[in-house]
C-alpha cells in the first residue's frame, strides 16, 4: 500500500502546476501522514499497558505488535483513499 501511495503522490505532483502553492500543501500532507504513523506507538503501548517486552534477536511478535501494524495499515488505507480521490478530481 505504501508503494501504491507513493506512485499516486507522484502522479498528483505532476498534475499540479510548477509554481502553485498546492505543491507545498501536498508535500506537507505527505510529511504529516508519515509522521502520524508514530502515534500508532501510543495505541500499541496503551494496549500493552506500557509493559513492552525487550527486543530479542529472533523475531517474536506479541498482540500489541498486531495493534501497532493494524494502526499503520489503517493510516495507509486512509491516505490511499484521500490521494485516490484527489487524483480522480484531477483526472476529471
Amino acid at each position: 500500500m505504501a508503494s501504491k501511495n507513493k506512485a499516486i503522490e507522484k502522479q498528483i505532483q505532476l498534475k499540479i502546476p510548477k509554481r502553485n502553492r498546492d505543491r507545498i500543501i501536498l508535500n506537507s500532507y505527505i510529511k504529516s501522514a508519515r509522521q502520524s504513523e508514530s502515534f500508532c506507538s501510543l495505541q500499541k503501548n496503551a494496549y500493552a499497558k506500557w509493559q513492552i517486552e525487550k527486543q530479542t534477536k529472533g523475531p517474536q511478535y506479541y498482540d500489541y505488535d498486531v495493534v501497532y501494524f493494524e494502526c499503520i495499515y489503517n493510516k495507509k488505507q486512509e491516505e490511499n483513499r484521500f490521494l485516490t480521490e484527489l487524483l480522480n478530481y484531477l483526472d476529471q
